[in-house]
């Protein structure tokens, strides 16, 4: 063998040892399933709809929650409410600025009342429990302000099955898309 083979083989192989280090510290997003969910295939999300819907249909679509790009997406389905949490990474973290998305595994709707709980990520769950509220047109406008009010439960879970919670009233604001 020639020196420029060996050379070329110890390159590829420090391509390979790398390639491989880097797929396995890059966060990977997960496929969504058939019918757009992102649930794990074999999961099914518990809705129910406890009495008729009183909110009307502008009120759905996309909420704040915390951060400046942090979004709540809450939907009504036929079979109840849809949605999920996304937020960034954390900075310290693995998935330092990284998209994670908790999707909806519980929810209820009926009335103007709305509880949803997620799916767990890296130890950690969201519950809510509130209502999907109006407020008055703002002035000189005919746009109508909508927010979610209520309770937000993180749950922190243990490897040993503990589970630390954080509780505190919450205010989502619908964001609205306003063309100029």
């Amino acid at each position: 063998m020639g020196r420029a083979h060996i050379q070329f083989l110890l390159v590829a192989a420090v391509l390979c040892a790398c390639t491989a280090a880097f797929a396995q510290t890059v966060p990977q997003l997960e496929p969504r399933t058939a019918d757009g969910s992102g649930l794990a295939q074999g999961t099914v999300l518990d809705a129910q709809i406890t009495a008729p819907v009183t909110i009307p249909n502008e009120a759905w679509g996309h909420y704040t929650f915390g951060h400046q790009l942090d979004l709540l997406e809450i939907d009504l389905e036929r079979q109840g409410v849809t949605g999920y949490i996304t937020l960034l990474g954390e900075k310290g973290g693995p998935d330092k600025n990284a998209p994670l998305t908790f999707f909806f595994s519980k929810t209820r709707v009926g009335g103007n009342a709305i509880y949803f709980a997620t799916q767990q990520i890296h130890h950690v769950s969201y519950e809510f429990t509130g209502s999907l509220d109006e407020s008055a047109p703002e002035p000189h406008t005919l746009l109508v302000d909508y927010s979610l009010t209520g309770t937000l439960t993180v749950h922190h879970r243990g490897d040993d099955g503990s589970d630390r919670k954080e509780t505190r009233r919450v205010v989502f604001k619908k964001v609205n898309l306003r063309m100029r």
